[in-house]
């Protein structure tokens, strides 16, 4: 229990926002397809299930290490909503034996646009909170 006690989100801060910005614009390359360039298979994977899964375990961390308020408790549910349809579209993905389109990479783009979306404003808040007024 000493390790969540240790844990910060002001340590995180920098990945949370690698990690929502890589997300965005991973999600806008799905959603708005007209990219002169053709995206191999490996990276849409990793794109659309590694970064997301990421994402979500790192802003789940910061949620814990920060204790218990309503914004954690958002963190935390998205986070947890975004890892449950990765083990979702993966467990599709690996058992399924009929044909047919999977939508799962696309739910989890979705959970994790709206999870990233969540961690950036939250941040800019406390950026304007902690930021001191000029004389």
């Amino acid at each position: 229990m000493d390790i969540l006690r240790s844990i910060d989100s002001t340590n995180f801060t920098p990945l949370t926002v690698f990690l929502s910005v890589v997300v965005l614009a991973s999600a806008g390359t799905v959603f708005f397809p007209q990219l002169p360039v053709q995206i191999p298979t490996a990276l849409w994977l990793i794109l659309t299930l590694g970064v997301p899964t990421l994402l979500a375990i790192v802003a789940l961390l910061a949620a814990v290490g920060d204790g218990f308020c309503i914004h954690t408790f958002v963190e935390q549910l998205l986070s947890i909503g975004t890892l449950v349809l990765v083990g979702w579209t993966i467990a599709t993905v690996l058992f399924s034996s009929s044909g047919g389109v999977n939508f799962g990479p696309l739910f989890v783009l979705v959970a994790a646009s709206v999870l990233a979306i969540t961690l950036l404003s939250g941040l800019f808040v406390e950026a304007l909170k902690t930021r001191s007024p000029t004389a």
